[in-house]
């Protein structure tokens, strides 16, 4: 035994020392997200402060940088989109403006940092930058993308034939762009303050319109596959609260689905008083999923966790689909 013990002394020591060095540059990897077809895959990895996009196709799924960046200059990547044939890449490059208007410069860099949307091929090369702003979104029909800039939509054509431009003008802060199923509208949610619309405009007629008005919440906008409707979460608005109150318990929240041409809309379910009563979303890019079958799925704590539920569109109860004492933090 005394042996034993010995030659296993020996062995732990032969062992290398795993260092603070090594766990401080391990890569840390997010936003994993899946191209429209073909089975390639694309991430952010961050590595020793270093941000840069990795992609991988079957069947060997061999990680493969894309993007340049060298330098831990503290500029984030997010909003990761697949064009839909799956040959670039879209995203924002650079944090967001607080509250003075002013973009994070933690390296210092003289002129300045800004907040940009950009694409490269998923092959590589050199990225190429389509305009100021973030949260891009891309045509299902390919050839342009949508993003935020200044509070409103901006446009512009992923080949760069020109550059970027306002799409249209609206009042308030425009969020949540999301394109129709044929790519000639747009559905947003229109933040008023107080309260908050779901705006449409229509590429083709240049017209905007917005869905069933009204003086709440309205938010997380989705399309039907047929593209002649939207659903969309309406939240009781009681003014500007304070900061980090409470707020567990209150007038019901409800989904609401209006027709994308008309603008007219109905209730199609509300939730019970008591738990639940107060929305809660996930930390996913979009909070309303419109499944197979006319169902929609959503997030809900009824139970006093957050689930996720499937509403029929043509009238019923919503079905708890994760039973369980735990939470869904994510879903797409």
């Amino acid at each position: 035994m005394r042996g034993l013990l010995f030659f296993l002394a020996l062995a732990c020591a032969a062992q290398p020392r795993f260092t603070l060095d090594q766990v401080l540059g391990y890569a840390f990897p997010t936003d994993l997200t899946a191209a429209p077809s073909g089975g390639k895959v694309a991430w952010f990895s961050d590595t020793r402060g270093v941000r840069n996009i990795y992609v991988a196709k079957p069947p060997a799924y061999l990680a493969r940088r894309i993007t340049p960046y060298t330098a831990d200059d503290g500029q984030e990547l997010t909003g990761l989109v697949w064009a839909p044939d799956g040959s670039e890449i879209i995203y924002t490059r650079g944090s967001g403006p607080n509250r003075s208007g002013q973009i994070a410069n933690p390296a210092l860099e003289p002129e300045g940092e800004s907040q940009d949307v950009w694409i490269v091929a998923w092959n590589g090369g050199e990225p190429r930058k389509v305009g100021a702003g973030s949260s891009a979104t891309v045509s299902p029909k390919g050839g342009r993308v949508a993003f935020l800039n200044g509070g409103q939509i901006w446009w512009a054509p992923l080949d760069g034939r020109w550059p970027a431009a306002r799409a249209f003008e609206a009042r308030g802060q425009c969020e949540r762009p999301v394109w129709s199923p044929d790519g000639t509208r747009l559905a947003f949610t229109s933040n008023r303050g107080d309260h908050s619309f779901i705006g449409v405009y229509d590429f083709t007629a240049g017209t905007l319109r917005y869905l069933d008005p009204g003086t709440d919440w309205d938010d997380y906008p989705v399309w039907s596959p047929d593209g002649a409707r939207v659903a969309f979460a309406r939240i009781p608005s009681s003014g500007l609260r304070p900061i980090r109150e409470a707020h567990r318990e209150g007038e019901p929240w409800s989904i609401r689905i209006a027709s994308a041409t008309t603008g007219e809309g109905r209730e199609i379910w509300r939730a019970h008083a008591g738990p639940g009563s107060v929305f809660h979303e996930m930390d996913a890019p979009r909070q309303l999923l419109w499944a197979a079958g006319d169902r929609l799925i959503f997030p809900w704590e009824s139970d006093g966790w957050l689930h996720l539920y499937s509403l029929p569109l043509d009238g019923g109860p919503a079905t708890l689909l994760t039973p369980g004492d735990f939470e869904v933090e994510d879903a797409v």
